[in-house]
């Protein structure tokens, strides 16, 4: 099951540690929501495919899990686990490359995240390769 939504007391901020001249900064999470909320998608996992995601997102060691409040589009309230990152990897917030930015601004519109936000994500400032 998969449910798209917010997190309100979450947002987006590209202050991931990236590679210079290539990919810059990545996407990370950080306290704070309001009109500026992340939002994406809750999936329902089982324990196992949990430990997959944590081996993946290299929990403890690049990002840490914790929880947090999730709003479906649909109303509905969830509790979800979010992937932060961990200090050593948090730099001051930069710009993400275009390349990097179209890849979630159209996994935001083909998961059915608001209209709203993918217009968000498309007004972002990012350095452009070509």
């Amino acid at each position: 099951q998969s449910v798209p939504g917010r997190l309100p007391a979450w947002s987006l901020r590209f202050d991931y540690v990236g590679y210079e001249g290539v990919e810059p900064r990545f996407a990370n999470l950080c306290p704070g929501g309001g009109a500026s909320a992340a939002h994406g998608v809750a999936h329902l996992v089982r324990p196992e495919a949990l430990a997959v995601l944590d081996d993946v997102e290299d929990e403890g060691v690049s990002y840490r899990r914790q929880s947090a409040d999730f709003e479906g589009y649909d109303g509905r309230r969830l509790f979800a686990w979010v992937y932060v990152g961990l200090p050593a990897w948090v730099v001051e917030p930069g710009l993400p490359s275009a390349r990097y930015l179209r890849i979630l601004a159209r996994g935001a519109e083909r998961h059915g995240l608001s209209s709203e936000y993918v217009d968000r994500l498309g007004a972002q400032p990012c350095l452009d390769f070509g």
